[in-house]
């Protein structure tokens, strides 16, 4: 043994066993075998310089597949990529028809309840009271949606594994960015329509049918 190395990813980003050992190539002949040059200039500047040392040790030897590092990762993880744009299309997707449906659905239910508003504000409510209990009511609805929908997310999030790298399958930002999309849309969804409710004339609101 001549010195220790640290683990290699040798058979991609996603190697899952990274121990390797380095052997003289004498001893491990008739396999192809790459070679990594390290260089502050444009790496494939030194593609000739590099054919050129190798033809001196041995002219048998050809030289083909060069790649910069760059190229070489783009290249291994081009799936991973592929497979990871569709998921973030699809998953903004349904995050915008998700917050599309909950503020149609929020802003729907609050409209229907304008002769109720009306009826509050006759009675003396205050718009500011009226508001706060669109909004309660509201984020009830959604932490009931949320509570049911996360571990069903989770449960999904699992499956998708094997095409994440470098991101866990129940990444907190991911799922707090979600939560927190969803809860501004629905306060949103509240407080609109909430608002023109209580800027109407209560003997008007109670008239609207």
């Amino acid at each position: 043994m001549v010195g220790v190395v640290p683990d290699l990813r040798l058979y991609g980003l996603n190697d899952k066993k990274p121990e390797g050992l380095y052997l003289p190539l004498s001893q491990v002949g008739g396999i192809r075998v790459s070679l990594v040059v390290r260089t502050p200039r444009e790496p494939l500047s030194l593609v000739e310089t590099v054919r050129a040392e190798v033809a001196a040790v041995d002219k048998d030897t050809p030289i083909y597949f060069v790649k910069t590092m760059e190229q070489a990762v783009v290249e291994d993880r081009f799936f991973n990529n592929l497979f990871g744009s569709l998921f973030l299309t699809f998953g903004v997707s349904a995050l915008v028809l998700a917050a599309v449906g909950i503020y149609g659905v929020i802003a729907f239910s609050v409209g229907r309840r304008r002769q109720e508003i009306g009826l509050r504000m006759a009675l003396g409510a205050q718009r500011g009271t009226v508001l706060r209990m669109l909004v309660r009511q509201g984020a009830v609805q959604l932490a009931i949606g949320v509570l049911l929908g996360l571990p069903f997310a989770f449960g999904v999030s699992r499956l998708l594994a094997g095409v994440l790298y470098d991101v866990k399958p129940g990444d907190p930002t991911v799922f707090a960015t979600v939560v927190a999309t969803l809860s501004l849309v629905a306060m949103v969804a509240c407080l609109v329509p909430g608002q023109r409710a209580v800027e109407v004339d209560p003997v008007v609101a109670l008239r609207h049918e």
